[in-house]
């Protein structure tokens, strides 16, 4: 744990981050990203960062972009003192007159804060498998975290700690578990800088080790769930097993013995699927049975190329593809993937209430489109206008751009006859003109040909 003095010195950095609004900021500038990812894309937040008054510029250069930074422009925006905070506490690395963050960056939400590893699209990336990680998924669990008051809470895989953060807030105390200990000391960290030592504990471990005989009211956990075969090497804050399931049946198993009556286990995932429904939902009836009210919230499918492509992507940018080219490594992936008879890709949430034995039932609720290279789309109902947008077209409908699309897609949608599947006029156009319709890429451009389908639908411009 941190000195007294340390201690001290978090203290003033908080205030310090009060003082120059970084919260407030960094929402706004987050807010001109795509959806409510948590990590600033770089090369959209650089150009907003530069607007700014010089002493908010310093300091988010600095903390949220990692830039190298002169001392003096620092020294003369803040003073002195807080610089010298940054670099007794180890945040920052002072090198001749420059300082630069060490491999760390600043990230809030709703008043709260946490130091986490440089994404790496970041420049200034140096640890290219960061032990401290956040994503999309983190928010959208922090986001379920439950208010209602709670005497303990658990979070598990606390990664930065953010989760185990916001649950004690509503709870008499709570404890963080986390097996990397490379990541201990920033989560540590992290709970100070959020006034929360006192209540919040942070442990090192494999999920319930080292609460062998405790309970809680709460469960929260984000854990590890990309499916990746044994021989590929990928990430510790992702890797799940083969299956992805490999960690979350552990976590699902722990919550007969260690969740109190009446208490809440809450997850967020994703997991492999058919096209009717991901593997998860069977795993959650066998394991969890009647003796819980358990709610599965299935919020977006995607096809099993996009995420492979996903997963090979982060594989060569984290440097872990050990000789292997991105053609050996989809093959190895579509491989296993199709002995498991995988298509599909499903985000879910899963909130489970212990009950009494035998009054439990599962509840799922379906969110994904419908819309799968089986589909039969017909022509649309509503007349529409194309427009030119820069690089894409978009759909008129009464005056309104209701759908945006590029110039392949618009292609494809333009062969569509009522009497063809996606897949079928996919190698119908693919004959005509394979070197845009490329079969490499075939999976991947039928999954955005449905999400556009889909969008399509909701207009009322397309049925199926």
């Amino acid at each position: 744990m941190l000195r007294y003095e340390e201690k001290e010195l978090v203290k003033e950095l908080r205030n310090f981050l009060d003082e120059t609004s970084y919260d407030i900021i960094n929402q706004k500038l987050r807010k001109e990203q795509y959806f409510f990812d948590p990590l600033p894309a770089y090369e959209q937040v650089k150009p907003a960062v530069q607007s700014l008054d010089e002493k908010y510029r310093c300091v988010m250069e600095l903390l949220l972009l990692g830039d190298v930074v002169k001392e003096e422009r620092l020294t003369n925006s803040w003073g002195s003192r807080i610089v010298e905070v940054m670099e007794q506490l180890g945040i920052v690395i002072p090198h001749k007159e420059y300082i630069q963050t060490d491999g760390y960056i600043l990230v809030s939400y709703l008043d709260r804060f946490v130091f986490v590893g440089t994404p790496f699209r970041n420049p200034n990336c140096r640890i290219k498998d960061p032990a401290v990680y956040i994503g999309i998924d983190t928010f959208r669990l922090t986001d379920n975290i439950l208010t209602r008051p709670a005497g303990k809470i658990l979070d598990l895989c606390t990664g930065s700690g953010i989760q185990a953060i916001f649950g004690s807030m509503a709870a008499s105390n709570g404890i963080g578990v986390e097996l990397n200990k490379q990541a201990l000391p920033v989560t540590k960290f992290n709970v100070v800088l959020n006034d929360l030592e006192d209540k919040l504990e942070i442990r090192n471990g494999s999920l319930y080790e080292p609460v062998e005989n405790e309970k809680f009211d709460r469960i929260y956990t984000n854990p590890p769930f990309i499916a990746i075969p044994d021989e590929i090497d990928y990430p510790v804050a992702g890797a799940g097993g083969t299956d992805g399931l490999d960690i979350v049946k552990d976590i699902f198993k722990g919550f007969h013995s260690h969740l109190n009556d009446g208490g809440y286990g809450i997850m967020i995932g994703e997991a492999l699927g058919d096209e009717k429904k991901p593997f998860l939902i069977d795993t959650i009836r066998e394991i969890l049975g009647d003796s819980f009210e358990t709610t599965v919230v299935l919020d977006l499918k995607i096809t099993i190329g996009v995420q492979l492509n996903r997963c090979i992507n982060v594989t060569k940018a984290m440097g872990k593809e050990n000789g292997k080219s991105a053609e050996e490594l989809f093959e190895r992936y579509i491989k296993v993937y199709e002995e498991m008879n995988v298509t599909s890709v499903y985000s879910f949430y899963v909130k489970a209430k212990k009950v009494e034995k035998g009054i439990g039932k599962l509840n799922v609720i379906d969110f994904t489109r419908k819309w799968n290279k089986f589909s039969i789309p017909k022509k649309p109902e509503t007349p529409y206008q194309i427009v030119p947008l820069n690089q894409f077209h978009g759909l008129v409908v009464d005056g309104k751009i209701e759908v945006s699309v590029n110039d392949t897609i618009l292609e494809f949608i333009g062969y569509i006859d009522g009497e063809h599947s996606l897949e079928e006029i996919f190698d119908m156009v693919a004959k005509k003109d394979p070197q845009k319709f490329s079969y490499k890429n075939k999976i991947e451009f039928i999954e955005d040909v449905t999400q556009v389908c889909g969008l399509l639908e909701e207009h009322k411009l397309l049925t199926h």
